[in-house]
């Protein structure tokens, strides 16, 4: 019921391999889940006082909608080694980094927050490249997610 009540979704997840950015295959893992996730069809109906509304939810396991989601970001790791940054840092590049930066963006290439981690330092020059590697490659991300997803539905 729209400003009266919502739905509540937690996402929990199991790390089975933390080789790259965990917080990268998390945020994409559960960008997913929230894109196929369905609820229960609801049907509002007046109680016997007029003040008064029943919330009635389906139990047909097929009578279900989708979420309505709008800019559900993930995020996008960079890494510094040297003078150079990479995208989702393997192991041995991780062991050689001065500065990492994990940007949230969302489908449009919108960057959403930032988070720095690690003792060494960025130049603006370079945070803005990296801004802007992570805006492309979270749009490129979100795109392929939403293909998979697609063509899915599609089998089904």
């Amino acid at each position: 019921v729209p400003k009266l009540q919502c739905w509540v979704v937690y996402v929990d997840a199991t790390v089975l391999d933390s080789s790259g950015s965990l917080a990268d295959a998390v945020s994409m893992a559960a960008y997913a889940a929230l894109n196929t996730t369905t609820i229960p069809s609801i049907e509002v109906v007046k109680g016997d006082q007029s003040a008064e509304t029943i919330i009635e939810v389906s139990d047909d396991p097929f009578e279900t909608t989708s979420l309505v989601l709008h800019h559900v970001p993930i995020t996008v790791s960079l890494t510094k080694v040297g003078s150079c940054f990479v995208v989702d840092a393997s192991a041995e590049e991780e062991a050689c980094k001065s500065a990492g930066v994990t940007f949230t963006v969302d489908a449009e290439g919108m960057i959403t927050s930032t988070s720095k981690s690690g003792t060494g330092g960025i130049s603006p020059a370079m945070l803005m490249e990296m801004m802007k590697v992570a805006s492309k490659s979270g749009v490129a991300l979100i795109k392929r997610i939403d293909q998979v997803i697609e063509r899915n539905e599609k089998r089904q």
